[in-house]
């Protein structure tokens, strides 16, 4: 049977769990050579998971998925070979997406882990099966998101670093002794922040476009020469507070274990 191969990883926790792309790759490889199958290529999307909803058009948000499916166009490939569906689709949203999108080219799914499956299915008790271990993924994804949000409120209960985007003037350190990282600011860029807040408590009255055009005139720069923009003027101003050392995240407020800038 002529087939392609699809891998994906999303986090690195998957990667930990034996979801890292080599392995699904080899793993393909092997499972395409024991039964016979003709492998014309694998397709990889890395850190991509989502599906998006514009008006009537559904689509997966990943790049290479969508080459996958002009390769089986050209080709004929009569199957996806993945390691478990959940490569293909974790959601009923994207399962709705991917079915669709491998009917219409009359391609079926190979899942190694479930021999048998198919997405043309009309046995019932395959289809129990089927639906039941997507439930199963399903349910591992809402309880892994459940225990991550838990374990970042305690930490933002106590002011320390829940993830997410870091905040312009900090950077990232690991904490040996604490073993995780925290916030540590960043010289070039907390001078920048100190001095957005400084024109702000004088008389002129600086609007975000003004602040930037003055910190341009002043030569003032990230660590990486850049200029600094408006939208990043309004992000800073917006985030007051955080840089005067209080932390919050998700309706907690506490004192921030970060050094405040201003």
């Amino acid at each position: 049977m002529l087939v392609v191969g699809y891998i994906r990883v999303s986090t690195k926790r998957q990667k930990e769990q034996g979801y890292g792309l080599e392995e699904q790759q080899a793993q393909i490889e092997e499972y395409c050579d024991k039964n016979g199958h003709e492998l014309i290529g694998i397709f990889a999307d890395e850190a991509l998971s989502g599906a998006n909803a514009d008006g009537d058009d559904f689509t997966v948000d990943r790049d290479k998925y969508y080459e996958m499916l002009d390769a089986i166009a050209e080709s004929g490939a009569q199957a996806v070979v993945v390691l478990t569906t959940n490569r293909l689709w974790r959601s009923d949203m994207a399962k709705v997406i991917v079915v669709r999108d491998l009917k219409k080219l009359g391609c079926d799914v190979l899942a190694i882990d479930r021999p048998g499956y198919s997405i043309y299915t009309k046995e019932p008790n395959d289809f129990l099966v089927n639906g039941i271990m997507e439930l199963l993924d399903v349910y591992e994804t809402m309880d892994i998101k459940l225990k991550m949000t838990r374990g970042r409120m305690r930490k933002a209960q106590s002011g320390g670093y829940s993830g997410g985007a870091v905040p312009f003037g900090y950077k990232l350190k690991y904490d040996e002794a604490a073993k995780c990282k925290k916030l540590e600011i960043e010289q070039t860029q907390a001078k920048i922040v100190r001095r957005i807040f400084e024109l702000l408590e004088g008389f002129y009255p600086w609007g975000y476009v003004g602040i930037a055009e003055q910190l341009e005139s002043e030569g003032l720069h990230d660590d990486k020469g850049r200029f600094i923009s408006a939208s990043l003027v309004r992000r800073i101003v917006l985030k007051k507070e955080f840089y005067a050392g209080v932390y919050r995240y998700a309706g907690v407020e506490a004192k921030g274990e970060h050094d405040p800038i201003i």
